[in-house]
This record gives C-alpha cells, structure tokens and sequence, in this order.
C-alpha cells in the first residue's frame, strides 16, 4: 500500500473513533445510578484481575495485552506469537476474592486459542426474607467461569477475536448455570497507534431463587500510542472509554514508562463520569512490571477510600516463546557483530539456510520512499527460499536502518516502512504473519561511520533477525 493510502486509512480509522468517543461521551454525560446498577449476575468482569491494567486504570481496549487481554479485548491475544500462561490473584473487599488462569498458545497458522478458569468468591452474606427478617442462616456465594477464546490477525490491519463463557454461579444451595459470549476488533500497529472495540459479556439472564438477572453486557472503545524515547526507553499512553449495562459511564486514561523489556513503571487515572451527588469514584492507579527470563512480574495498587486499599499481583510466563512480533515503540539490543549475506544463487539446488542475523544489503528502494524496486525482486526471492530452508523459525525480525542524513524522526519514519514494505513482500508470497515483526531504527545502530558515502551507503541495509527453537546460530 502506498504512503498517500496508508496515511488516509489511519486518518479515517482515527475519526471514526473519534467519532465514538464523542457518541458515548454524550450517552455518558449526566448519567445517574439507573435501576439496572447492580443487577447483573456477574461483578467479576467489573473488578477486574490483571495487574497492568489495573495499573493503566484499565485503559487497555487499544492496547496489545497479550493473554490477558481475553477478558477485555478477545482480539488482543491473536497478537501472542508463542505460548503464554497467566496466573493472578486479588484480595478484594469484604472477603471476596478472585483467581485466575489464562494459557493461549497459536493453532498452526490459523490463529490464537485462549482458555480462562476464573474463581470468585464473594465471601458470605446474610439470609434476609423479603419482609426484612433474618433467617439466622448464612450463605456463601461463588462464581466459576471457563472462556475459550480464539483469535486471529487480518491482514496488516487488524485482529479479530471472539470469546464464550460457561459459567456457573452459586448462592447458598443453590446454582444457576449459563453462557456468555463477548467480541473484539484490535487494529495492528497504525503508526505507533492501536484502536480497539470490544463488546463483553452478552447473553441471556440468569435464573436463580425465581429471579432473572441479566448478563453484564460492557462496550468499551480504546486507542493508545506507542513511542521509544531516548534510545532504549520506551513510552506508551492509551485511554478508554466503557459503557456498561449495570453502573455508571468511565474514562481512564494510563501511561507507561519501561527500560527495554526488563523494567515498566505505570500510573492510571479513572473518573466516573456523573454530575449528581452519587458517591465520588475517581481513582489513581499505580503499578510496576518486571520481567526476567520468560516471566514477568506484575504489580498494581489502587486506593479505596470506603475500603482497605487493593493490591493485584499477576505472573506472566513465555513458555515455547516465540518473541511477539515487537512494537515500534519496543527496541530489541542488537546482535553483536551480524554476518553480512548474500543471495544465494537462484539455481541452487538446495538454499542455503539463513544465519541468526542476516544483513540483507543492496536491497534498493525509491527515493525518499518504501517502495521496492524491481531489481531488488530477485535477491528478495533468494532470501525468501533460504528463510523457507532456515529450520525451527518461531519468529522473524525485519529491522530497518538508514544512514545519517536527514532528521531523526525522517530517518525512524522511513527505516520502519521499509522494513514493512519487506515484510510486506515475504506475506504475499505466503509467509505466515504471525511470525513476522518489523522495526524501524533510523541512523541510531551503524554499522560502520558515516562519513564517506560508502560508509553511508552500508549503514542503509535491511536485517533479518531470526527466533529459532534451539536458539543456536548456524
């Protein structure tokens, strides 16, 4: 696709979600407590589990959550290149708490598959006949939900997802089974940007003591913004906006600062958007993420003022990874010293399989453009038959690099379309996507000095960085 269409497309996607923010926003405006606040049979999505949205004020519908995603965006784990485990526990108010575990893990080429098991103990409550009396007898009340989910990418635009819940809920002796279905669309990578919809939890009421209470049905749109700063940090703000069918229209807009890969600060704020005088309900959010090896940390706390103060803390686990396709936003260190290749001849019996670090030189591009010359279109086949012959590839890194001259955001700018224009090629000749990533990282990693314009003309290369199951370089 063309520069001039890709910056239409992102100017139309931008709008239209514009356009809804502003719709909800008036839907939201002067909203009181309605009847239905508090009538659905399931608080457990509206508490919420997962630390780094707790800690971004639940912001997350645009942003790329990986497993834990399933239970606010189901196309967000069609993302997820390897598999990946979730664990989390939260002690909440009054005796209730709530576990979890999410397990994702790609299906072939065809797409993400999820699976949920969430506990939720609402503690005990006191018996009360309808006349106000106390029958003496206390009842506990639990919920049990398994979700499949399944996800998948389309195309270099978006991902869709969808989710199904079984579900059965207990209240002193007795229990009530029944299904809920939620839906998701997540863009890709627009420019830094990520817009997201979500409709969650939809289905037919509960049955239970003669009574129907209905599902509990929430719209949320999303959008966040992804940008490297100083070389190795990296910063992401997101906001969002939720409609549910049993409390008040929210906001929350988070941000999150994180060094690499390895350490992420966060800070939310979420505001209720009522004007009558129900009780106050903004809240700041704060958390940390630390990640070692394949498992990461996450940490989140936000105050209660009618309550003790809430804690979350979720472990992630990369297992068979498979090194998620990486934001613009997230740089990978590079390889010391990569090997410079060449094509191997295009009647070669047999391609010779690709190094872990492969400099793909001599790739030629318009001027001041991403589109591939047709001189280049051989030596790009050549390479495609080696990556085809290269065994154990989990994943592919498509790095872009320039020389020095122009404008730091110029040369970040077109080193990443290039690099999709790359990755653009391998897809159409079948490549499968979800092992695809790219990179753009301008003049910031030379090869060699740019001071003579063959030193110029080496530091302008496009790389291939290969994830492999031994991780052994050929």
């Amino acid at each position: 696709m063309s520069d001039k269409r890709h910056k239409a497309f992102l100017t139309v996607i931008i709008l239209a979600f514009l356009s809804l923010l502003v719709l909800a926003g008036a839907r939201a405006n002067g909203a009181e407590l309605s009847s239905q606040v508090g009538t659905s049979h399931s608080v457990a999505g509206a508490i919420g589990l997962d630390a780094r949205a707790a800690a971004l004020a639940w912001a997350v519908t645009g942003v790329d959550m990986g497993a834990a995603g399933l239970e606010i965006n189901p196309a967000a784990p069609a993302l997820v290149a390897g598999n990946q485990f979730i664990i989390g526990h939260l002690q909440w108010v009054l005796d209730a708490s709530v576990s979890q575990g999410i397990v994702a893990f790609p299906f072939r080429d065809e797409g993400v598959i999820s699976l949920g098991l969430l506990h939720f103990d609402q503690g005990t409550v006191d018996e009360v006949l309808e006349d106000g009396s106390f029958t003496g007898e206390t009842l506990g009340a639990r919920d049990l939900q398994l979700s499949l989910g399944m996800a998948r990418v389309f195309g270099d635009w978006f991902c869709a997802g969808a989710k199904l819940t079984l579900f059965q809920k207990t209240l002193g002796w007795e229990r009530a089974t029944g299904l809920m279905g939620s839906v998701g669309l997540l863009s890709r990578d627009l420019s830094g940007f990520r817009l997201g919809l979500a409709a969650l939890d939809f289905g037919p009421p509960l049955r239970i003591r003669q009574e129907k209470d209905p599902a509990p049905l929430r719209f949320r749109v999303g959008a966040s913004h992804q940008v490297r700063v100083a070389g190795d940090f990296s910063l992401q703000n997101s906001i969002d906006f939720a409609v549910p069918r049993d409390n008040y229209n929210s906001f929350g807009v988070g941000t999150e600062w994180g060094y690499r890969d390895v350490l992420v600060l966060r800070a939310g704020y979420r505001r209720t958007l009522m004007d009558d005088q129900t009780p106050e309900s903004d809240r700041f959010h704060y958390g940390f993420g630390i990640r070692v090896g394949g498992y990461r940390l996450d940490y989140a706390f936000a105050t209660k003022e009618e309550f003790e103060n809430v804690h979350r803390v979720a472990v992630t686990y990369d297992f068979g990874r498979r090194e998620a396709p990486a934001p613009a936003w997230e740089p990978v260190p590079a390889a010391p010293a990569p090997a410079s290749e060449t094509a191997a001849p295009a009647d070669s019996a047999a391609p010779v399989p690709l190094a872990k670090v492969t400099v793909l030189q001599g790739i030629r591009f318009d001027l001041d453009s991403a589109e591939i010359l047709p001189s280049s279109c051989e030596r790009l086949d050549a390479i495609y038959d080696r990556l085809l012959a290269t065994p154990d590839v989990e994943a592919v890194e498509i790095q872009g690099h320039t020389d020095d001259t122009g404008s730091e955001d110029y040369n970040l700018a077109l080193s990443l379309m290039r690099a999709r224009a790359v990755r653009d090629y391998f897809l159409a000749k079948g490549y499968p996507p979800r092992k695809l990533g790219v990179m753009g990282y301008g003049a910031e990693r030379p090869l060699v000095a740019n001071d003579s314009p063959e030193g110029r003309a080496q530091n302008r290369r496009i790389e291939l960085h290969l994830v492999r199951v031994t991780n052994a370089d050929l």
